[in-house]
Parts: C-alpha cells; sequence; structure tokens
C-alpha cells in the first residue's frame, strides 16, 4: 500500500514540473497587404467554440496564439481588396510545422462581424443561424490533433496590394436583414458598387440625400435657416447604360422638408414640389467609391445605340 501512495505521490509531482501543453499558433503576414485575423478554438471533448476576432497585421507583423487546454483550433485570415470586398486568404499549404501539428483545410464556418471586433465564448460550427449583425464565413486553415510540449505551428500568408478576391472567397460586408437607414448612407460604400448592373434603388437615395442636404444647406443660408430634410422612400423604375457612358436611372422620390414654425410656409412649398415631380431622371459615374449624380433630366430617350436625355430645367 505504501510502495502505491509513493508511485501516485511521484506522478503527481511529475505532472507538476511537466512543462504545460499547449496549442501553439504564429501567424505572419509576409506580403505587403495588411491582413486581419479570427479563430476559433475548442477542446476535443466540447461541440462549442471560442470565436474572436479581429486582429490587424501590417506587411512583416505576426500573431501569435497560446491555448492551453485547447486541442484545435480554426483560422481566418481576411484581407478588404481594391473593389472594396472582404474576403479570406484561400489555404495555402506552404507552412513550417514544429511538433506534431497538421495543418489543413478549414472545414468550419463561423459567424463572425465583417466590419467590428466580436468575441463568442460558445459558438457552435456551422454558421447557419447568425445573429441579426453577423455574417457566416469559412475558415479556410484547421489545426488539429496530438500535440508536444513547446511545438509550434507557424502559418505564413502572403497579399499583394491590387489582389482581388475570387468570388468564392468573398465575405459579405452586410448581413441579411432590414437595409439600415438612407440618412446614414452606409450601403453606399465601395463594396457595395457594381458597375455591371448600375446603382441600386439604395445607392441612389444616398446620392440623392447628398445632393439634396447640398441644396439644403444653400437654402438655410438663404431663407429657411433651420429646415431638415428627410427621405422616406425611392421608387426605382429603370437604369439604362451605353457601352461606356455613364448609368441613366428612372426613379420617383419621396421626400419632405420640415421647418421650425416661422419658416414652415416656405418648406410647405418646395414639399409640393417634391409632391408633384413624378419621376427623375438622371446620370449616376462612381466618384471616390460611391455612386454621385452627375446631372438630372427632365427625361430620356433610349434608341438601339445611344441614350438621350434632356435637361433638368
Amino acid at each position: 500500500m505504501m510502495k502505491a501512495y509513493l508511485s501516485i505521490a511521484f506522478l503527481f509531482q511529475l505532472m507538476l514540473i511537466a512543462p504545460a501543453v499547449a496549442l501553439n499558433l504564429e501567424v505572419c503576414n509576409s506580403g505587403q497587404q495588411t491582413v486581419f485575423v479570427a479563430h476559433a478554438e475548442s477542446p476535443l471533448n466540447s461541440p462549442y467554440r471560442a470565436v474572436g476576432g479581429w486582429t490587424q497585421l501590417t506587411s512583416r507583423k505576426c500573431w501569435k496564439r497560446e491555448a492551453p487546454k485547447m486541442d484545435r483550433m480554426s483560422v481566418l485570415v481576411a484581407y478588404i481588396d481594391k473593389r472594396g470586398r472582404l474576403g479570406a486568404v484561400p489555404f495555402n499549404p506552404d507552412f513550417r510545422v514544429g511538433g506534431q501539428y497538421p495543418l489543413s483545410r478549414g472545414p468550419y464556418s463561423f459567424c463572425i462581424h465583417p466590419k467590428d471586433g466580436f468575441f463568442r465564448p460558445r459558438a457552435r460550427p456551422g454558421g447557419k443561424h447568425c445573429p441579426s449583425d453577423m455574417v457566416p464565413a469559412k475558415f479556410p486553415f484547421y489545426i488539429a490533433g496530438k500535440r508536444t510540449s513547446g511545438s509550434l505551428a507557424k502559418l505564413y500568408v502572403s497579399v499583394e496590394p491590387g489582389t482581388l478576391h475570387e468570388d468564392y472567397a468573398v465575405i459579405p460586408w452586410e448581413p441579411a436583414k432590414a437595409p439600415p437607414d438612407p440618412q446614414e448612407e452606409r450601403y453606399a460604400d465601395a463594396g457595395k458598387i457594381d458597375l455591371l448592373r448600375g446603382p441600386s434603388a439604395r445607392q441612389i437615395e444616398a446620392a440623392e440625400y447628398k445632393n439634396l442636404q447640398f441644396r439644403l444647406q444653400l437654402a438655410n443660408a438663404l431663407i429657411l435657416k433651420d429646415a431638415k430634410l428627410k427621405i422616406h422612400a425611392l421608387d426605382l423604375d429603370k437604369c439604362l447604360s451605353t457601352k461606356n457612358g455613364p448609368f441613366y436611372c428612372r426613379y420617383k422620390l419621396d421626400a419632405r422638408i420640415e421647418a421650425s414654425k416661422d419658416m414652415r410656409p416656405m418648406a410647405q412649398l418646395l414639399n409640393l414640389g417634391f409632391l408633384f415631380k413624378g419621376y427623375y431622371w438622371s446620370s449616376f459615374t462612381v466618384s471616390r467609391g460611391r455612386w454621385v449624380i452627375e446631372k438630372q433630366y427632365e427625361g430620356c430617350r433610349l434608341s438601339d445605340v445611344d441614350i438621350r436625355c434632356w435637361r433638368h430645367k
């Protein structure tokens, strides 16, 4: 019996002096483009993952994660390409491994915030039912298996400036939910522009809001003083384009100008103009990553080779 107690005590001492085993990963940015790292980790006996991001890595910088009590880790490295799209760096087996880590293509997706930092202590893999403010994204890199003390998996990623994402790697900027307030113009960023289909109704709202807001500032300086603009809705009828020309869109705008009691009669006159205007025609071009109104027209006529518009009076 005494021998058994001595053996147990000896093993316990060995456990105390043995170095702690940890899942160690280092991700290094060996390219020129800034990248962003998110990771998900858990012990093997848990169906959940702790998921968090983003860690920003500029050129030649590294991020190291030491995760005791963890047996597996998924990693997402993302960057913003020259079209303003967020997307994942594809899996690349070119890595260096210390110890017994197998680094393989990641099989899991998780819910992430595409623009902000996030942490979820208990997340299930899959990402099929994300919270309303998150979007699903695949984590291409995956580490799991037996570990040895002090071992380190080292992953190098390289993205050169100007590199475009393949369609399968693009991560949506906005979650699938009701569109934001048009006055905020969040939907008009560069990641939303599609030169093949022209501006969307939301992007036209943003362009009209900017256009009308500038005119209202002039009106306030001259006569109104305290009026505010509110766009309630915009109905897009059609967008047309020649091969090399701008987009011409026909749409109806529901907008109102609100003012103080003294200025209300003047605001009501301007609102009558919105009410009886009917459909607008405007030409749109891209400037600094946004659709902008170039000119406004009374109407446009489409021929087989051209689009002709007459000027707004």
